[in-house]
């Protein structure tokens, strides 16, 4: 049985352990909906439009009940908070159908939850200093410098994504850019300390407003072999891989020199080399 989770039972968050014994399959994926923070530390999932953000997993029974008493749902109750219902999940492009734990009826004073994920929705709500995971043209400074936000990018260390793969699948008019695909891979990048001051740049630069990039919360392992949580960003859109514009692999290749190992940065050459004969 599939189960897509959205909020305190997502990875790293404080329900996480009643998933110990189930397979994460996906931890990017979504379903139709509209997520509401309900003031009371969780958030609910409504049927409306728009899209949910979270994980999913194969579960068993033992799973399920004691999800359902999480959830405070009762087969065949009719006065159930939430509802076990089964859905479309979507993960890289593929549909599949599970159950997601669906709240009745929103109440009053429901805060919406800007870009449909819940550990988002926490950071930015925090107002904090964060960590962000660049592995695109955000590791190299030129761009940073002419904008005038080099100063808040100048906390950074090397860093690895687990289980994801550097793709260039986010299509753009004049070439594709970078993006991250889940699969059994990593991932090398600089993983910065910024203020919540470089998060609209970010925002606006990753083409949030315009649905290029989303916002995601990843756990990456820093230079000590530490486990922490960052924000980086994939592409809404994925399209098969192509070509980027030349000045853009030219970016990433300096930003990677920064401090990425050298069998990775011949890995990305050999990459752009194919692409670029296709």
């Amino acid at each position: 049985m599939k189960v897509f989770v959205y909020g305190t039972l997502r990875t790293g968050e404080e329900n996480a352990y009643l998933l110990n014994s189930a397979e994460r399959l996906k931890e990017q994926a979504y379903v139709q909906g509209a997520l509401y923070d309900t003031g009371a530390g969780y958030p609910a999932a409504v049927e409306e439009e728009g899209k949910i953000y979270g994980e999913v997993y194969e579960v068993g029974h033992e799973d399920l009940v004691m999800l359902d008493y999480l959830e405070g749902y009762v087969e065949g109750r009719q006065n159930n908070l939430f509802e076990r219902k089964i859905r479309s999940i979507k993960a890289d492009g593929k549909m599949f159908g599970g159950y997601v734990y669906l709240m009745n009826k929103k109440q009053p004073g429901f805060q919406k939850i800007l870009f449909g994920d819940w550990k988002m929705h926490r950071m930015l709500r925090d107002g904090e200093e964060f960590l962000y995971f660049a592995y695109g043209s955000c590791m190299d400074t030129k761009r940073l410098d002419k904008a005038g936000m080099l100063h808040h990018f100048s906390r950074w260390e090397a860093a690895v994504l687990p289980n994801y793969s550097l793709t260039f699948s986010c299509r753009r008019i004049d070439g594709s850019r970078a993006d991250i695909r889940e699969d059994n891979g990593e991932v090398e990048g600089l993983l910065y300390i910024l203020s919540d001051e470089a998060a609209e740049y970010l925002f606006r630069r990753e083409g949030l407003y315009s649905s290029v990039y989303r916002p995601v919360i990843v756990q990456v392992e820093d230079s000590r072999g530490n486990r922490r949580e960052a924000l980086t960003f994939t592409a809404v859109d994925k399209q098969d891989c192509s070509a980027p514009p030349r000045h853009y692999a030219e970016e990433i290749l300096r930003g990677a020199e920064r401090g990425l190992s050298k069998q990775y940065i011949n890995k990305i050459n050999m990459q752009l080399e194919n692409l670029y004969t296709l």
